[in-house]
């Protein structure tokens, strides 16, 4: 077997494990939401999104590195499959066709991951996080527009779905 043939194999299996592991860091989220740890919350929801993304690029890597740049595709198979944070919006834009709206999801992904390490900012100018009201309302939104995408590679996503439903009762 190739070594091209083994990478693919073993790369597809860490993007199912990280795709499950953005189902649990979801239910994470909303688990210290109940608590009242909002900024743990919205890191954990942060972490969602960036394994989510890093599942997709990983579990179709070679449609997806066919588009990428040479520079890129490299970066990509060294590094960039595990979806850092300065690649969020650029592979978020490539995969919009296939899931609508994970673009804008990636921006509001970085918006609560500068609320979990600065908290809020209630002249809006570094965060358009500006109240613990405000805080819950992005992350419980944020949570289920990720689990609507997450259902649409992995059933399991539903789990959120509800438990979303449970912290609204």
């Amino acid at each position: 077997m190739s070594e091209k043939v083994v990478w693919e194999k073993d790369v597809r299996k860490y993007g199912k494990l990280r795709i499950d592991e953005s189902i649990d860091e979801a239910l994470i989220s909303l688990e210290l939401l109940k608590q009242g740890k909002l900024r743990n919350s919205a890191s954990k929801a942060f972490m969602a999104f960036k394994a989510f993304l890093s599942g997709l690029v990983s579990i179709n890597n070679s449609t997806f590195s066919s588009l990428l740049d040479e520079k890129e595709r490299k970066f990509f198979y060294k590094i960039g499959f595990t979806a850092p944070s300065n690649r969020l919006i650029l592979y978020s834009t490539l995969l919009e066709k296939d899931f609508p709206g994970i673009t804008n999801l990636a921006k509001e992904a970085l918006s609560l991951h500068v609320f979990s390490y600065l908290g809020y900012d209630k002249a809006g100018e570094y965060s358009p996080i500006t109240s613990k009201d405000d805080a819950k309302k992005w992350i419980i939104d944020f949570i289920t527009n990720l689990a609507k995408l997450i259902i649409k590679v992995e059933e399991k996503g539903k789990e959120i779905l509800k438990e979303v439903e449970e912290l609204k009762k």
